[in-house]
């Protein structure tokens, strides 16, 4: 996508959540016969995320080189990796604690869900448990991304060891990745139109 095509693409998101506020609030309960086209906007974004990050994944570790030889990169890769990701948590931890989300909120009555409940208890050993799975095809079904990712890298550092074998391999994930790319551009043309549809069912 084009810069010119992104800045047209997110005025039309902004227009999109005003007339869709707008719309919400003038015609109230007549709105919600569009909100299937803002499910509809929903459902194909989570339909993208799981080949998309495998793609993505594969495409981004094997453009490194053989994991064999990458040594003082490599680490460099990493270290640049966690680091990012620790400024990133800590972003969100900041945030967090000064916006406070939910201050006021009364759910003294709510349930608390099955996926939440007991998680206080989690230790190191649950968190690396959690990196592997015994099935990717059940972990996918769950969009349970930690262990779809990290058979990613797995798989994708496997291939660079290959040498010609791994090509072939590579070139498909590199093409895959290239057309979720795409799909993901041709998405976002719809964008403006399954947000204002999201902003007004509600």
């Amino acid at each position: 996508m084009s810069h010119k095509h992104a800045i047209v693409l997110l005025i039309l998101i902004i227009l999109g959540v005003i007339v869709g506020l707008f719309s919400g609030w003038y015609w109230g309960e007549a709105m919600t016969q569009v909100a299937w086209l803002g499910t509809l906007f929903l459902n194909a974004l989570k339909m993208m995320i799981l080949p998309l990050i495998i793609a993505a994944v594969i495409s981004g570790v094997a453009s490194m080189g053989d994991v064999r030889k990458l040594g003082r990169i490599g680490g460099i890769t990493l270290g640049y990796y966690f680091i990012t990701t620790s400024i990133a948590v800590l972003i969100g931890l900041l945030m967090v604690n000064l916006i406070e989300p939910g201050i006021g909120l009364n759910i003294s009555g709510g349930e608390i869900p099955e996926k939440v409940s007991g998680k206080e208890d989690v230790g190191i050993s649950d968190i690396i448990l959690s990196l592997v799975t015994p099935n990717l095809v059940v972990s996918a079904a769950q969009t349970q991304l930690l262990p779809i990712i990290f058979w990613s890298i797995l798989f994708s550092a496997a291939l660079t060891t290959l040498g010609e074998k791994g090509k072939p391999v590579l070139a498909f994930f590199d093409g895959v990745n290239e057309a979720m790319m795409k799909l993901v551009v041709w998405l976002m043309y719809f964008a403006p139109i399954g947000i204002f549809a999201l902003v007004a069912g509600r």
